[in-house]
């Protein structure tokens, strides 16, 4: 357990969680193509795993209010194929132990995006 939560230290979980605790109020939360299990231990609530565009669409079109985690290309992808607002919340580098190893190779490390959609902007 002890190791498992030094590794937390280095992931954005944790900081982004909090900050949809203070400000998500019940709007759903989604992983898009992102899964960060840990963030439902941390929210205390599910979060809504989504793999394609086509079940990203239809959660969209349910929700009021959403937030996403996505990587900035299928933020853009989502951005472009379903109606907003969208807007960027938060930015944050994931840690090389949940990169791609391409990228690890490449010394681009990935960054994972916390985004709003539709009335999760309004506010902002």
């Amino acid at each position: 357990a002890g190791v498992m939560r030094r590794l937390e230290a280095y992931k954005p979980v944790a900081p982004l969680s909090e900050w949809l605790m203070a400000h998500a109020g019940g709007a759903v939360v989604v992983h898009y193509k992102t899964p960060l299990p840990s963030m439902t231990f941390y929210l205390d609530r599910p979060v809504t795993p989504v793999f394609d565009i086509e079940a990203m669409t239809a959660v969209a079109s349910r929700e009021p209010a959403l937030y996403v985690l996505a990587r900035p290309g299928d933020y853009e992808a989502l951005a472009r194929a379903i109606p907003g607002p969208w807007c960027v919340i938060e930015r944050r580098a994931l840690p090389p132990f949940d990169a791609k190893l391409s990228e690890v190779l490449s010394g681009d490390l990935p960054e994972i995006w916390l985004a709003g959609a539709k009335g999760a902007c309004v506010s902002r």
